[in-house]
Protein backbone atom coordinates (compact mmCIF):
# COMPACT_ATOMS: atom_id res chain seq x y z
CA UNK A 1 0.00 0.00 0.00
CA UNK A 2 2.78 2.08 -0.14
CA UNK A 3 2.60 4.09 3.32
CA UNK A 4 -1.29 4.36 2.78
CA UNK A 5 -1.61 1.43 5.82
CA UNK A 6 -3.40 2.45 8.73
CA UNK A 7 -3.39 1.66 12.82
CA UNK A 8 -6.23 0.05 14.62
CA UNK A 9 -7.11 2.16 17.16
CA UNK A 10 -6.65 -0.29 20.44
CA UNK A 11 -8.59 2.26 22.65
CA UNK A 12 -6.99 5.75 23.06
CA UNK A 13 -3.83 4.37 21.02
CA UNK A 14 -3.62 7.43 19.04
CA UNK A 15 -0.59 8.72 21.03
CA UNK A 16 0.97 5.29 19.80
CA UNK A 17 -0.54 5.56 16.54
CA UNK A 18 0.89 8.74 15.56
CA UNK A 19 4.52 7.93 16.90
CA UNK A 20 4.68 4.88 14.49
CA UNK A 21 3.83 6.97 11.62
CA UNK A 22 6.46 9.69 12.53
CA UNK A 23 8.84 7.16 12.59
CA UNK A 24 7.20 5.16 9.62
CA UNK A 25 7.60 8.04 7.47
CA UNK A 26 10.78 8.86 8.23
CA UNK A 27 12.37 7.65 4.75
CA UNK A 28 16.28 6.51 6.22
CA UNK A 29 14.86 4.87 9.00
CA UNK A 30 12.44 3.36 6.91
CA UNK A 31 14.61 2.18 4.27
CA UNK A 32 16.89 1.08 6.80
CA UNK A 33 13.76 -0.95 8.87
CA UNK A 34 12.57 -2.22 5.50
CA UNK A 35 16.19 -3.52 4.22
CA UNK A 36 16.26 -5.52 7.53
CA UNK A 37 20.17 -4.28 8.25
CA UNK A 38 19.05 -3.32 11.66
CA UNK A 39 19.60 -7.31 12.10
CA UNK A 40 23.26 -6.47 11.44
CA UNK A 41 23.06 -3.16 14.32
CA UNK A 42 20.89 -4.62 17.24
CA UNK A 43 22.51 -4.28 20.60
CA UNK A 44 21.96 -7.35 22.90
CA UNK A 45 24.29 -7.10 25.47
CA UNK A 46 23.73 -2.79 26.02
CA UNK A 47 22.30 -2.36 29.40
CA UNK A 48 20.96 1.11 28.72
CA UNK A 49 18.61 -0.72 26.20
CA UNK A 50 16.17 -3.65 25.73
CA UNK A 51 17.77 -6.23 24.52
CA UNK A 52 17.14 -5.20 20.83
CA UNK A 53 13.22 -6.12 21.89
CA UNK A 54 12.37 -2.98 21.18
CA UNK A 55 13.80 -2.42 17.82
CA UNK A 56 12.56 -5.96 16.66
CA UNK A 57 9.52 -4.91 17.49
CA UNK A 58 9.17 -1.28 15.67
CA UNK A 59 10.95 -3.14 12.55
CA UNK A 60 8.30 -5.49 12.18
CA UNK A 61 5.74 -3.09 12.74
CA UNK A 62 7.17 -0.84 10.30
CA UNK A 63 7.92 -3.65 7.81
CA UNK A 64 4.02 -4.65 8.13
CA UNK A 65 2.36 -1.22 7.63
CA UNK A 66 4.47 -0.98 4.10
CA UNK A 67 3.75 -4.39 2.91
CA UNK A 68 0.71 -5.53 3.89
CA UNK A 69 -2.11 -4.94 1.59
CA UNK A 70 -4.78 -4.24 4.44
CA UNK A 71 -5.99 -1.03 5.09
CA UNK A 72 -5.21 -0.96 8.33
CA UNK A 73 -3.34 -3.10 11.06
CA UNK A 74 -3.20 -3.60 14.39
CA UNK A 75 -0.45 -2.06 16.19
CA UNK A 76 -1.42 -4.79 19.22
CA UNK A 77 2.34 -6.50 19.03
CA UNK A 78 4.50 -2.84 19.69
CA UNK A 79 1.54 -1.92 22.53
CA UNK A 80 2.50 -5.01 24.13
CA UNK A 81 5.82 -4.43 23.96
CA UNK A 82 6.16 -0.53 24.91
CA UNK A 83 3.68 -1.22 27.99
CA UNK A 84 6.25 -3.90 29.11
CA UNK A 85 8.77 -1.80 29.05
CA UNK A 86 7.28 1.59 30.18
CA UNK A 87 4.16 0.33 32.19
CA UNK A 88 2.64 4.06 32.42
CA UNK A 89 1.78 3.50 29.23
CA UNK A 90 -0.13 0.23 29.69
CA UNK A 91 -3.26 -0.04 29.70
CA UNK A 92 -6.53 2.44 27.86
CA UNK A 93 -5.65 5.85 28.69
CA UNK A 94 -4.63 8.67 26.60
CA UNK A 95 -1.11 9.27 27.07
CA UNK A 96 1.57 12.39 25.48
CA UNK A 97 2.81 10.94 22.10
CA UNK A 98 5.65 13.12 22.66
CA UNK A 99 6.73 11.45 25.59
CA UNK A 100 6.25 8.31 23.98
CA UNK A 101 8.09 9.09 20.93
CA UNK A 102 10.74 9.78 23.49
CA UNK A 103 11.05 6.54 24.68
CA UNK A 104 10.83 4.93 21.22
CA UNK A 105 13.30 7.03 19.73
CA UNK A 106 15.90 6.60 23.02
CA UNK A 107 14.94 2.85 23.38
CA UNK A 108 15.67 2.54 19.50
CA UNK A 109 18.56 4.07 19.79
CA UNK A 110 20.55 2.05 22.64
CA UNK A 111 18.99 -0.99 21.02
CA UNK A 112 20.87 -0.12 17.86
CA UNK A 113 23.98 1.47 19.10
CA UNK A 114 26.82 -0.02 17.85
CA UNK A 115 29.15 0.98 20.78
CA UNK A 116 29.47 -2.54 22.85
CA UNK A 117 31.42 -0.43 25.68
CA UNK A 118 30.48 2.64 26.64
CA UNK A 119 33.70 4.54 27.72
CA UNK A 120 33.72 7.37 30.37
CA UNK A 121 34.63 10.84 29.28
CA UNK A 122 35.23 14.22 30.38
CA UNK A 123 34.12 16.99 28.15
CA UNK A 124 36.63 19.29 28.31
CA UNK A 125 35.47 23.01 28.95
CA UNK A 126 35.89 26.00 26.78
CA UNK A 127 38.61 27.72 27.65
CA UNK A 128 38.37 30.74 24.76
CA UNK A 129 38.51 27.83 21.95
CA UNK A 130 36.07 28.78 19.22
CA UNK A 131 32.34 27.17 18.98
CA UNK A 132 33.21 25.15 15.65
CA UNK A 133 35.58 23.90 17.30
CA UNK A 134 34.50 22.88 21.18
CA UNK A 135 31.20 21.69 19.53
CA UNK A 136 33.22 18.93 16.94
CA UNK A 137 35.32 17.81 20.14
CA UNK A 138 31.79 17.18 21.94
CA UNK A 139 29.93 15.84 19.27
CA UNK A 140 32.54 12.90 18.16
CA UNK A 141 33.04 12.30 22.10
CA UNK A 142 29.33 11.93 22.26
CA UNK A 143 29.33 9.50 19.24
CA UNK A 144 32.19 7.12 20.86
CA UNK A 145 29.17 6.75 23.79
CA UNK A 146 25.82 6.27 21.46
CA UNK A 147 26.65 5.33 17.49
CA UNK A 148 23.60 4.43 15.88
CA UNK A 149 21.39 5.58 12.61
CA UNK A 150 18.64 6.46 15.51
CA UNK A 151 21.56 9.31 16.19
CA UNK A 152 22.08 10.14 12.69
CA UNK A 153 18.63 11.46 12.02
CA UNK A 154 17.21 12.18 15.10
CA UNK A 155 19.83 13.80 17.75
CA UNK A 156 21.21 17.39 17.49
CA UNK A 157 23.56 19.56 19.32
CA UNK A 158 22.87 22.84 21.29
CA UNK A 159 25.05 25.12 22.93
CA UNK A 160 24.39 26.43 26.32
CA UNK A 161 26.55 28.75 28.25
CA UNK A 162 27.43 29.83 31.74
CA UNK A 163 29.25 33.20 32.62
CA UNK A 164 30.53 34.06 36.21
CA UNK A 165 29.15 37.19 37.59
CA UNK A 166 32.17 37.99 39.52
CA UNK A 167 35.40 37.24 36.97
CA UNK A 168 33.04 37.15 33.96
CA UNK A 169 34.43 33.45 32.84
CA UNK A 170 32.39 31.81 29.92
CA UNK A 171 31.88 28.43 30.31
CA UNK A 172 30.17 26.29 27.15
CA UNK A 173 28.73 22.83 27.11
CA UNK A 174 27.22 21.55 23.53
CA UNK A 175 25.14 18.96 24.89
CA UNK A 176 23.29 16.60 22.33
CA UNK A 177 19.51 16.54 22.04
CA UNK A 178 16.06 14.80 20.27
CA UNK A 179 13.65 17.33 21.30
CA UNK A 180 14.13 21.14 21.26
CA UNK A 181 11.22 23.29 23.16
CA UNK A 182 10.42 25.81 20.79
CA UNK A 183 8.01 28.82 22.33
CA UNK A 184 5.22 29.73 20.42
CA UNK A 185 4.62 33.29 20.12
CA UNK A 186 1.11 34.75 21.64
CA UNK A 187 1.59 32.95 25.07
CA UNK A 188 -1.59 32.29 26.79
CA UNK A 189 -2.59 28.68 27.62
CA UNK A 190 -4.75 26.18 25.83
CA UNK A 191 -2.05 24.94 22.99
CA UNK A 192 -0.61 21.69 25.01
CA UNK A 193 -2.22 18.47 25.57
CA UNK A 194 -2.05 15.42 23.82
CA UNK A 195 -4.48 15.89 21.11
CA UNK A 196 -8.49 14.88 21.43
CA UNK A 197 -9.36 11.48 22.04
CA UNK A 198 -7.88 8.50 19.85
Amino acid sequence: NGGLTGLHNLGNTCFLNSSLQILSHTPILRQYLLSKTYLNDINTTNPLGLGGKLADVVARTVIELWTTKQPAISPSQLKSAVSKFRPQFAGTDQHDAQELLGFLIEGLSEDLNKVVRKPYIEQPDSDGRPDRELADIWWRNALRREFSIVVAIFFGQEKSSTVCGRCGYESNRYETFTFLPVALPGGGGGGGGGGGGG
